[in-house]
């Protein structure tokens, strides 16, 4: 398959490795992960289970909205998804099958759905200044935070932080190691805003998001009985 630049449409049948399904219900917003599995029909995608809890998922439910994102040739595409059906293929395996007649375009979107925190947390910029801070939001790839008074924070500046989640009574510190990739002062609340991208594994910082997750998911569980 050749190249394919940014205004060319895709099939989902393109798609290939890792995708990203996010599930909009009428007071949440969930995403999860899964691997594209071969041998999909014309306008399908087998993709491994999805399952929480041990459980797998339905996404049978009424008023969901439900986009898949993936990447080919490097570039991500979004797709809208008619609908998601667990299926028994003629191999025995068992597979969730995305249906999606529609293509689509190469798309500017984060790599990972951010969350909402709003706790304490401590920041290490470089290896000369530590600051308290308010950890704004967090995905798996990067955290938003927020420092009192106006900063100089460059672009690609190397910064630890501590993060004091409260969730649930859980109040485990999650250290994160990352650089900076935006900063911004905000005259109004004196308070510098700055993104960080992760640069190294933190199974704390996974575990975290997966709890807040979790939390979500219960809250479309109790409202549309989604599993």
């Amino acid at each position: 398959m050749g190249n394919k630049s940014r205004d060319d449409y895709h099939s989902i049948n393109e798609l290939t490795g890792s995708i990203r399904l996010v599930v909009k219900g009428s007071l949440s917003e969930l995403e999860f992960e899964s691997t594209v599995l071969e041998d999909s029909p014309q306008g399908c995608l087998d993709i491994e289970p999805i399952t929480y809890e041990g459980k797998t998922v339905s996404f049978k439910v009424k008023g969901l909205s439900l986009t898949l994102v993936g990447t080919i040739d490097g570039m991500q595409i979004k797709f809208e998804i008619d609908k998601i059906l667990l299926i028994k293929r003629n191999d025995g395996n068992i597979v969730h099958r995305v249906y999606c007649e529609t293509p689509s375009k190469c798309i500017n979107q984060r790599e990972y759905k951010r969350f909402s925190l709003g706790c304490e947390g401590t920041a290490v910029i470089g290896n000369r200044m530590k600051a308290s801070c308010t950890v704004r939001d967090i995905s798996y790839g990067g955290v938003g935070l927020g420092i009192s008074g106006k900063l100089q924070i460059p672009v690609d500046q190397v910064l630890k932080i501590s993060i004091f989640p409260d969730l649930r009574g859980n109040s485990d510190t999650v250290n994160v190691s990352g650089r900076s990739v935006r900063s911004l002062y905000n005259e109004e609340k004196d308070e510098t805003d700055i993104g960080i991208k992760v640069t190294e594994n933190s199974p704390q910082l996974r575990s975290l998001v997966t709890n807040i997750q979790r939390e979500q998911l219960k809250k479309i569980n109790h409202d549309n009985n989604l599993l």
